[in-house]
């Protein structure tokens, strides 16, 4: 009986010990995946080795972190703006998270062209997303943390993005539902769509950018594309790969009599209303102005610029419900 119960004891010691190394063994383990990284080729070219799952990202431009929050992941920090009265938000964060900055616990990094780099080293992160606004900053960043550099403008930054923060398949979910939703749309308004031109604007008073803009392939002007919508000739002759941006002169404004369906995007944040775009362009132009008032919610479209102009999936879904509000 003694016997059985020493064997007991030895197997019971031996199981004990066995499972305080398997443990020891999977602690080390996830360290091993936590400090486990990868390398990303950024937009300026640089060959950044970064986390595999990085866990405190920094964010230099409120547009790239919208999308890191869309992807399901989070920053430490963020670059902010300020309203007239001094309180500081995050762009598009209310109207399309419905949070607010001091909704999370986010360092603040000042303004997009120069961040505090300071409040950045003390966030301690281990992964900084940049843009080209902060080139000359670079070497200083890196000394921080791993920097990749992307340009929000450029069609696959998003992906880019996904890939240098380890949410490549969030990414992928989000991208086929929006290809689903592109596809049923095609289909159910086949007749509006075939042959037809659009194109995607914004307007500005005063400042290098005064007076109306076409956006050919920044949110809008993609979802436009992806519908099957063609750009209008002028757009086609004049657009570039390194600018998504077309200025118009005040003698162009004519141009927009070749698109069958426009999409205006208003910024309420900046005071923008309809009727202020209207006289903008009967200054001009009174005939095109009498042209999209008669249209309006018809061919001619009115969007959210803050929910619109991001660039995340979110925003091309807004653009969708925009088109399916008013299509014939």
């Amino acid at each position: 009986m003694n016997k059985i119960i020493q064997t007991l004891l030895i197997i019971s010691s031996v199981v004990i010990l066995l499972g305080a190394c398997n443990k020891k063994a999977s602690e080390q383990g996830n360290e091993t995946t936590s400090a486990a990284t990868k390398t990303v080729t950024d937009h300026a070219g640089n060959i950044v080795e970064v986390p595999v799952n990085p866990q405190r990202i920094a964010s230099l431009s409120d547009f790239q972190t919208l999308k890191i929050l869309e992807l399901g992941n989070s920053v430490i920090g963020t670059h902010t703006r300020k309203t007239k009265e001094g309180e500081v938000y995050v762009y598009g964060l209310k109207e399309l998270f419905n949070k607010s900055f001091s909704d999370f616990s986010f360092y603040n990094y000042g303004a997009y062209t120069e961040p505090d780099l300071e409040r950045i080293k003390t966030s301690n992160p281990d992964l900084i997303i940049s843009t080209p606004a902060h080139a000359k900053k670079y070497d200083s960043l890196t000394a921080i943390a791993p920097t990749v550099e992307i340009d929000n403008w450029l069609d696959d930054s998003h992906l880019l993005l996904a890939k240098a923060i380890g949410e490549e398949s969030e990414f992928e979910i989000l991208e086929t539902k929006y290809n689903d939703r592109i596809d049923k749309i095609k289909a159910e308004y086949h007749s509006d769509i075939k042959d037809k031109t659009a194109v995607h604007i914004g307007y500005r008073v005063g400042g290098k950018l005064d007076g109306v803009s076409i956006y050919h392939g920044f949110t809008a002007g993609k979802v436009l594309q992806d519908l099957g919508f063609s750009s209008i000739p002028y757009v086609l002759e004049n657009k570039t790969s390194e600018k998504e941006r077309i200025i118009l002169n005040t003698e162009l404004y004519d141009v927009l009599f070749e698109a069958d369906y426009i999409v205006l995007t208003l910024y309420h944040a900046f005071g923008q209303t309809a009727d202020d775009f209207y006289k903008l362009v009967d200054s001009t132009l009174p005939k095109l102005a009498k042209h999209l008032q008669s249209n309006e919610n018809d061919t001619f479209l009115i969007a959210e610029g803050e929910k619109a102009r991001q660039g995340l999936f979110k925003s091309y879904h807004h653009i969708l419900d925009t088109f399916e509000k008013y299509a014939r």
